[in-house]
């Protein structure tokens, strides 16, 4: 997803203005800087049309949402909340067979951000938390979205002894149907700390 950094674009847009400004004042006759100032009161209609789509708007009406992105802002689907994970581990992954045999349950919580979402959550010995994510909808499928994120994750206990978990990074690759708004799937994979890969399924609570 490419998204514009209006923040920056504010900036320069001001830092330009004055510029201009001081150019004026040593050539009056150019009086250009008045165009600069009309410039820089755009972008920042702009930036506040973006803060409150951001962070108000952008899962509110369809008609909002519908105005909002005709004018150039990002769309998203609404997955913020808590969710229930259910996963299935490549560890001690059964060969012969093809099938996974170490499961588990976890808990998620999905909150909105600027332009994009955070990720965070627990299970039975450790936390996770996303440093990155990326959205985008299917080229193909209209419906689907398909979401991501980079993770951190640190076990809750210490002990290394005993537990033998370590801490490490990972990313998660995920479904999300229009559809079947109370359910997202997809996979997951670890660093070199933890070697692991499997399934991901998450259930809206």
């Amino acid at each position: 997803m490419t998204k514009l950094d209006l923040k920056k674009i504010v900036s320069i847009s001001v830092l330009l203005t004055f510029a201009f400004y001081a150019v004026s004042n040593r050539f009056p006759r150019l009086n250009f800087w008045k165009y600069s100032i009309v410039s820089a009161i755009i972008f920042l209609i702009l930036y506040f049309l973006n803060f409150i789509y951001e962070k108000y708007l952008w899962n509110k009406h369809w008609l909002i949402k519908k105005i909002f992105i005709f004018i150039g802002f990002q769309e998203y689907p609404d997955i913020t909340g808590k969710w229930e994970m259910e996963y299935s581990s490549s560890y001690k992954y059964d060969w012969e067979n093809s099938q996974y045999n170490t499961k588990g349950i976890g808990k998620i919580e999905i909150k909105k951000t600027d332009g994009g979402f955070i990720y965070s959550g627990n299970f039975d010995q450790s936390k996770f938390k996303s440093s990155s994510n990326y959205f985008e909808k299917n080229q193909n499928n209209k419906e689907e979205w398909i979401l991501g994120y980079k993770y951190t994750n640190n076990p809750t206990e210490t002990d290394l002894a005993n537990t033998g978990f370590v801490g490490h990074c990972g990313f998660a690759i995920l479904n999300f149907e229009e559809c079947k708004p109370k359910e997202i799937s997809g996979f997951y994979g670890n660093d070199e700390n933890r070697k692991t890969r499997g399934k991901i399924i998450l259930k809206k609570k």
